[in-house]
């Protein structure tokens, strides 16, 4: 995805059966290999990780039910989001992070959100459409990073991850963040009848396409 001047795609996140066993099979058959693990206290939260280059690919499920609807988490609709992933709510993600330096100010109406695992003095922003759980849940990181490769595709494999696909069955009326963010090159956001997501690598027409459906909603597209 080509970033616009302030902003740019962080990692995209699926929500996922608790410890991600499937979708992570799904994903290594395809040719990605799994970096580490992380866990987030506070949010009762864990998840897998596949890096792409400077981006990656998050398997997220809720792996602590009190603390996901504890009064901290709960305005992202994080539990929400996994508890009905398969009966209407979203199962997508996407995570930005600033090019800029000091960081832009956020790239959609939002709300400050700071869950003990971050670190001092760093605080996320979450766009105020997290109660509309029938779009992708959109999240600001106010740093400019480039997540360490520590895993990365098989020679074979994709390259770096260069657009993604979003499909569901939105309104008619986006909210706002999402408009915004629909914005960015290399991000395309299309009704259909189901959620998937098609991720695109290296900028290049797919010559083949890799259907990680029913295990996960997602299509790579090399």
């Amino acid at each position: 995805m080509r970033p616009n001047a302030d902003f740019e795609l962080d990692h995209v996140f699926v929500l996922a059966d608790r410890g991600g066993d499937a979708a992570a099979a799904a994903l290594r058959r395809a040719g990605l290999i799994e970096g580490t693990p992380n866990t987030h206290p506070g949010q009762g939260t864990a998840c897998r990780r596949f890096f792409v280059g400077g981006r990656y690919i998050e398997l997220l499920w809720i792996e602590d039910e009190n603390e996901a609807r504890g009064p901290l988490a709960s305005p992202t609709r994080l539990w929400d989001r996994w508890n009905a992933r398969a009966s209407g709510a979203c199962p997508f993600g996407l995570v930005f992070r600033s090019r800029a330096d000091p960081p832009a100010p956020p790239p959609f109406p939002s709300f400050e959100y700071r869950p003990p695992y971050l670190p001092a003095g760093l605080v996320l922003h979450v766009a105020t459409s997290a109660d509309r759980v029938d779009e992708p849940l959109l999240i600001y990181l106010p740093v400019n990073r480039n997540p360490a490769a520590a895993a990365t595709a098989r020679p074979a494999g994709p390259g770096a991850m260069t657009s993604l696909e979003l499909a569901g069955p939105w309104s008619k009326h986006p909210t706002e963040p999402l408009r915004n963010v629909s914005a960015l090159p290399g991000l395309t956001v299309r009704p259909a009848s189901t959620f998937g997501l098609v991720v695109g690598f290296d900028g290049r027409a797919a010559k083949r396409r890799a259907d990680l459906r029913p295990a996960v909603p997602v299509i790579l597209a090399f």
